[in-house]
């Protein structure tokens, strides 16, 4: 194995073998297992134990992926069932079927609550998240889809087969816009170029292609490598393409034609997902083989283009031929039959059609540096951007640091003297223009999202209104939007009295449970509101029932007098709970020392009532 690469952690990490496994994009530092003990286990890089196990499947788990917030999973079993799991909560938020056969790819849009998910039933279906349900089913393919990416601007989504074929399916027009052959067999992973109309796929037949999106061509082809080409991502800061295969990881760029950059021998038997990180120039790929699974890291900082390929010749790289004048590939306008995408009042979701969101038409004019020049899908603010960080080692792991000595010396490298430290560079600050820019970029989106809120809070506070206490909360249940839960509640404090009883509190109550363990500050201090706005309401009413009929043998109560008793109780138990949980001073260690001492306030209150009410 090369010097470039190194095994950072072994482990077991399931009791059957293991399916699927993938890396979470955003922070690079969470991945995720399935197996055939249908379990998912949650772990972060560099750790020994995992952080969460999530039981409920039927049957082995065959694929999943992580949201783009790393909040929620989505996992397909091989029994053709989808569950979305709620990872705060550590529990499923949602069963879906629709497949007749194994689930084997799940993947999720870049913007709107939506994933798509591909079967061995060769069936490509999208599913919205709020309403649970699938709103389209593409077919087209003739083998089961193996792999699913969404392009950055969230209007198309691209399906690999084992047929041969990537199908690239536009999601505003509900169809098939363009079919990809050119491997000879079965796809195997895809990515979309963040910021020009280039994807890149990877096949068992050994390749890797690059393709045009704006002009539906073949741009170049690798030659063929060792062995199956696993998984591949285009770097965020440069114009390459990296690719894993099951022995190697090669680096290839594609100006003046596609050939191979760099070569790093990694014997990650096994190998299922890599990122990238710009910052640290280091590739993480995830393999497993049986029950264990193995996270690598690679160098690409130092690049060594190999001379000699496997079979003792220079690496060729096959170029493509697009029947132009150019074989160059022009990223520029997006296909004009996509110009015209109707709109949707979901502001926030952008453009839709068939209820699928897209990102919003206007891209950003400013590329990033790597790609000067070049305009495409839009940059964006955080496009290009890589994990945080990985770390070179942790103990009660299996690791394989990088050596310390040259090779064919005996002794360690020596230190190099020390440097004194230099006065950091002054920074100017931005001008006001370069404010107002920064200030605007996302307003629409902001304000589209805000617009949103509110329209979900306006119309459950009129169903809570209207008495319909059943409905709201099984509403806010199908929403499961803790942000829209609590804008709910905001309005239910302002409007004090209104449309408020015990039974509304019977329902209230557990829903502030799930709330007060939110990780963010903001909702559990609503939450907090809430419990002492519930408390001040029916605190009196409660006491007094209960004391009132302690004494009373229950066949003597009238009914009125029972049914009034049995909500009093329930409270009381709600109460209860909430006081429960604020004792076990969870809150005073997670926030501020503000809503520390607001939570201790709370409990103490609760914990009187609770006594008086005994």
């Amino acid at each position: 194995m090369s010097q470039r690469a190194w095994k950072l952690q072994e482990f077991l990490a399931h009791t059957g073998n293991v399916h699927c496994a993938r890396i979470a994009t955003k922070s690079g530092q969470l991945f995720a297992t399935g197996g055939e003990d249908k379990r998912i286990n949650v772990w972060q890089v560099g750790k020994a134990s995992a952080l969460m196990s999530l039981s409920g499947h039927t049957s082995p788990v065959g694929c999943l992926v992580f949201d783009k917030d790393e909040e929620m999973i989505v996992a397909g079993s091989t029994g053709g069932s989808l569950k979305i799991w709620n990872l705060e909560q550590q529990r499923v938020s949602g069963t879906l079927s629709g497949h007749r056969t194994n689930c084997t790819a799940v993947e999720f849009h870049p913007y709107g609550e939506f994933f798509a998910s591909g079967a061995g039933d060769t069936n490509l279906k999208i599913w919205d998240m709020r309403r649970k349900q699938c709103i389209q089913t593409y077919k087209g393919h003739n083998g089961a889809v193996s792999c699913i990416r969404f392009s950055p601007h969230g209007r198309w989504v691209a399906s690999g087969s084992q047929d041969n074929r990537v199908i690239l399916w536009d999601l505003t027009a509900g169809k098939k816009l363009h079919e990809f052959q050119a491997h000879q067999a079965g796809i195997t992973t895809m990515d979309f170029h963040m910021t020009e109309y280039f994807f890149a796929s990877g096949s068992a037949d050994r390749t890797v292609k690059l393709w045009s999106v704006d002009t539906f061509s073949l741009v170049g082809s690798s030659d063929f490598d060792q062995t199956t080409v696993s998984a591949l991502k285009f770097h965020p800061e440069e114009r390459t393409v990296v690719s894993a295969s099951q022995q190697s990881l090669k680096v290839y760029s594609w100006e003046p034609q596609m050939e191979c950059g760099d070569w790093i021998d990694v014997p990650w038997t096994g190998m299922c997902d890599i990122v990238i990180n710009a910052a640290e120039k280091r590739a993480v790929g995830l393999s497993h083989q049986q029950q264990t699974c193995a996270v690598w890291v690679a160098d690409l900082e130092a690049r060594e283009p190999r001379g000699a390929n496997a079979n003792g010749s220079r690496p060729r790289v096959e170029r493509a031929r697009t029947g132009s004048s150019s074989d160059r590939v022009r990223p520029a306008r997006v296909p004009t039959d996509l110009s015209d995408v109707p709109t949707s009042d979901a502001a926030d979701r952008g453009p839709m059609v068939t209820g699928v969101a897209a990102a919003p038409a206007r891209y950003s004019s400013d590329v990033d540096a790597g790609h000067s020049g070049r305009n495409g899908y839009g940059s964006g603010r955080d496009a290009g951007r890589g994990p945080s960080h990985f770390p070179d080692t942790e103990e009660h792991v299996t690791v394989r640091k990088r050596p310390d000595t040259a090779p064919g010396n005996d002794g360690p490298k020596p230190r190099p003297a020390p440097v004194e430290p230099r006065a950091a560079p002054v920074v100017p600050e931005p001008r006001p223009v370069e404010l107002s820019t920064r200030l605007l970029e996302r307003h629409e989106q902001m304000l589209a999202v805000l617009t949103h809120r509110v329209a979900h809070a306006r119309a459950v506070t009129a169903l809570w209104e209207k008495g319909e206490f059943v409905t709201v909360v099984a509403e806010l249940q199908r929403l499961n939007d803790t942000a829209t839960t609590c804008d709910f509640l905001r309005m239910l404090i302002k409007s004090r009295q209104k449309g408020m009883n015990l039974d509304a509190c019977n329902l209230l109550l557990p829903m502030l449970d799930d709330v007060l363990g939110s990780k963010y500050e903001n909702f559990v201090s609503v939450a907090l509101d809430c419990v002492q706005h519930l408390l001040t309401t029916f605190g009196d009413i409660i006491t007094e029932t209960r004391a009132a009929c302690s004494g009373v043998p229950g066949h003597q109560l009238d009914l009125a007098k029972e049914d009034r008793l049995r909500k009093c109780n329930g409270c009381y138990s709600g109460f209860e709970k909430v006081h429960s949980l604020l004792d076990t001073g969870t809150l005073s260690r997670s926030f501020s020392s503000q809503l520390a001492t607001k939570a201790d306030e709370m409990s103490a209150a609760l914990k009187g009532f609770l006594s008086a009410s005994a």
